[in-house]
C-alpha cells in the first residue's frame, strides 16, 4: 500500500493543491495533543463503563450500547473541542473560506481488535452528509495507530470520479462503494495524536482491519462554508432521534455551547 504524503499546514497553497490533486491532505501535529489525549481518556473510560472491553460478545454489546454511548459522549465538551482548534480551523478556512461552519453532528469510532464487522468499508462521505459537495471531513486519531491496527486508508484521486453509487454491505456501517482492495491508489500511514487527515466528500476512504491489541479510536469532524446548503441532520446530535436534540441532551452541562456546537441562524437548509 502507498504511503500518504504529509503537507505543511502553514503552506496554504500546498493544502489546496493536495486536496485538488489527491482528494486529501495529511497534516502532522495540527491539533494540540493534550486536547486529543483528554478525549481519548474519556472515551476509554466510557467504553469500560459500558462493558465493551470485558464483553464476551463484543459485537452484540457494541450494537446494544450505541445510544447510551453517544448520549454520554456528546455531553462531554472534550468530544467537541477538536472541532474548535484554531490551527485546524485555519486549515479548513483555506478550503471553504473564512465563514467556516463546523457540523455539530460528529462521529467517534471505537474499533476493537479482530471484529471485522466493525471495520468501515470503502465509501464516500457525501452519501451520508448531503448538503453541499464541498464538505470536508477531518479524521482525527485519538491514539497512535498504523495500517495494521486499523488506520484510515484513502483511495488517492478518487474524488475526481464524482458521486459513486453505494451498495449494501454486511459491515456495521451498512453500505459502501464497489472498489478493488488491490487498487494501487490505496494509501495509508502511521498516525499519532494531533495528526489530522482532511478529505473531500467524494474521496473514497475506509478503515483497515485492526490486527493490534488495542481499540482503534478516531473521531470525524466535518466542515463547510456557512454560505453553502447544509442537510438538517448535520445540525443534530449523532444518533438522533434515539439521542435527544441538543437542548434536552445538554441539560445540566455548563460548557460553552456557542463556541463548540453553535451555528449561524441564517443557514440554507437542504433536504435533498
Amino acid at each position: 500500500m502507498r504511503e500518504l504524503a504529509a503537507t505543511d499546514p502553514a503552506a496554504h497553497d500546498g493544502v489546496r493543491a493536495s486536496i485538488d490533486r489527491d482528494g486529501y491532505v495529511l497534516l502532522r501535529s495540527v491539533i494540540e495533543p493534550t486536547t486529543v489525549s483528554r478525549l481519548a481518556d474519556s472515551v476509554e473510560e466510557l467504553v469500560a463503563e459500558l462493558g465493551l472491553t470485558s464483553a464476551d460478545d463484543v459485537l452484540s454489546t457494541f450494537r446494544a450500547t450505541r445510544t447510551p454511548f453517544y448520549r454520554a459522549l456528546q455531553r462531554d465538551a472534550a468530544f467537541h473541542e477538536p472541532a474548535a482548534d484554531p490551527r485546524l480551523r485555519a486549515v479548513v478556512a483555506t478550503l471553504v473560506g473564512a465563514d467556516v461552519l463546523a457540523h455539530p453532528r460528529r462521529l467517534l469510532r471505537t474499533i476493537p481488535p479482530g471484529v471485522a464487522e466493525l471495520v468501515t468499508p470503502p465509501h464516500q462521505d457525501f452519501a451520508y452528509i448531503r448538503g453541499t459537495t464541498e464538505t470536508y471531513t477531518c479524521w482525527v486519531p485519538l491514539r497512535g495507530c498504523a495500517p495494521g491496527s486499523g488506520a484510515l486508508r484513502i483511495l488517492v484521486g478518487s474524488h475526481t470520479e464524482g458521486r459513486i453509487r453505494h451498495i449494501a454491505r454486511d459491515a456495521f456501517a451498512g453500505s459502501g462503494v464497489d472498489v478493488d482492495d488491490d487498487d494501487p491508489r490505496w494509501a495509508s500511514t502511521s498516525f499519532e495524536p494531533g495528526d489530522v487527515i482532511v478529505f473531500h466528500s467524494f474521496t473514497v476512504h475506509g478503515g483497515s482491519p485492526n490486527l493490534g491489541t488495542r481499540w482503534r479510536l478516531s473521531a470525524d469532524y466535518r466542515f463547510q462554508s456557512a454560505h453553502e446548503p447544509v442537510d438538517p441532520r448535520s445540525l443534530l446530535p449523532t444518533g438522533h432521534p434515539a439521542v435527544p436534540d441538543w437542548d434536552e441532551l445538554l441539560d445540566g452541562t455548563d460548557w460553552d455551547r456557542d463556541r463548540l456546537i453553535g451555528t449561524p441562524r441564517d443557514l440554507t437548509i437542504s433536504m435533498a
